[in-house]
């Protein structure tokens, strides 16, 4: 019954949300190859050294996924605001934030009282936000290695000499520029963080309204940008801020860590609440 309940959840997303969810990514991913573009070309006005620079597949990523640099306070330095890395998050909480709403009440609460198990039910949603999730980045990698191409960006990870200008780093403070080991938290973290978010909603949607915990969530991440810690794991979901990319970066293996403690914690939450919870 487990399978045939993940198996339905998977068809039924695809079936009701796959096409209107390309067409956004679509629009988002692959827009912005080309304003990064732009944004070279303005950049060589005023450094003549970026002439010979060509955008690369790693740039667009890192202008994507890069977010901000560790926040200090300081009263002469303008607050910087993740806006694009906001965004980019935010989309695939509101995409899957759909789904469990409509599970909780008519068709999806039939299908709840029929498996005869709240437990399996909750693991057939746990397999739904993982495909989910990686569903959500295949497609926005693969639009944005399409964009690079139809742009004139080198299909490479190689990050060029303006990654100041990409990426909130400062200049001496930029390691591994020749290495693409940052890769691994674009593939690799920046799932699992947003696996543990996806969890962290599904328990709050399953504690208050599915819109309300989509807000809580927005605000988490926005505190996440400003507050570095453990408890705000969408830190590590910064690609800049990794020390694969800054010698003051936060470590990749902490950031899977507390990921995967953040997933199973609120996962057994979700469980123990689902049990408990009055669904009719």
């Amino acid at each position: 019954m487990f399978c045939k309940i993940a198996l339905m959840d998977i068809k039924r997303t695809f079936q009701e949300n796959l096409v209107r969810s390309f067409i956004i990514e679509f629009v988002l991913f692959s827009s912005i190859p080309f304003i990064f573009t732009l944004l070279v070309e303005n950049g060589r006005v005023t450094d003549p050294a970026l002439f010979d620079c060509v955008p690369t597949y790693g740039d667009c990523l890192l202008y994507i996924f890069g977010g901000i640099k560790i926040y200090k306070y300081d009263p002469n330095e303008s607050i910087q605001f993740p806006a694009l890395w906001l965004l980019v998050f935010l989309l695939c909480l509101q995409l899957t934030t759909i789904y469990p709403e409509k599970e909780q009440r008519d068709f999806g609460l039939q299908i709840l009282v029929r498996s005869h198990s709240r437990q399996k039910w909750l693991f057939a949603k746990e397999i739904w936000i993982i495909c989910s999730c990686v569903t959500y980045f295949a497609i926005a990698h693969l639009v944005i290695l399409l964009s690079c191409l139809v742009s004139g960006c080198s299909i490479s990870l190689q990050l060029n000499e303006y990654l100041p200008l990409i990426a909130p780093i400062e200049g001496n403070d930029v390691l591994g520029r020749d290495s693409n080991k940052y890769f691994l938290v674009i593939m690799v973290l920046l799932p699992m963080v947003m696996i543990a978010l996806e969890n962290m909603q599904l328990f709050l949607s399953l504690s208050i309204r599915p819109s309300l915990a989509f807000v809580v969530i927005a605000a988490y991440l926005l505190l996440s940008a400003y507050f570095p810690i453990p408890l705000f794991i969408g830190h590590y979901g910064m690609v800049c801020r990794s020390n694969f990319l800054s010698r003051s970066g936060v470590d990749f293996f902490e950031g899977c860590l507390y990921s995967f403690t953040f997933t199973l914690l609120f996962f057994f939450a979700s469980l123990r609440r689902i049990s408990v919870k009055n669904l009719l």
